[in-house]
């Protein structure tokens, strides 16, 4: 990595690892990301999220990340989504201040696939 960082978030796809956010040190907090490409086995920066955010959850869907994350100096919350294609990133969603996340704690975030036919079957209880 280009940075050194702890507490990132990141996710794998498509043949490269992205890693977003983070710390350099306890007092110091990362927005800068970065993509590793396993073919060429290089480090690359790509746009640096909107904050710095540590503990959160990155996922991987089509040609777009999402990031749920957390600023550790505010507490925070919000989901920012990066366009592969455009290498910038949009916040997407603030989330409310009610939701109650203890420092230290990971944000559960995760990515189902279910097939349309799937879901036609489904009936309403």
């Amino acid at each position: 990595m280009q940075v050194a960082r702890y507490a990132a978030i990141g996710t794998a796809a498509n043949g490269k690892i992205f890693v977003a956010g983070g710390n350099k040190s306890s007092q110091i907090f990362e927005a800068s990301c970065e993509v590793y490409n396993i073919e060429t086995n290089e480090w690359h920066f790509m746009a640096s999220l909107r904050g710095p955010s540590v503990y959160g959850q990155m996922l991987y869907h089509g040609t777009k990340l999402y990031v749920v994350a957390r600023s550790d100096e505010t507490f925070q919350m919000w989901i920012e989504c990066y366009d592969l294609e455009r290498n910038e990133w949009t916040t997407k969603e603030p989330i409310p201040p009610k939701v109650d996340i203890f420092y230290g704690q990971k944000l559960p975030a995760c990515l189902i696939r279910v097939p349309k036919k799937t879901l036609d079957t489904l009936h309403r209880l």
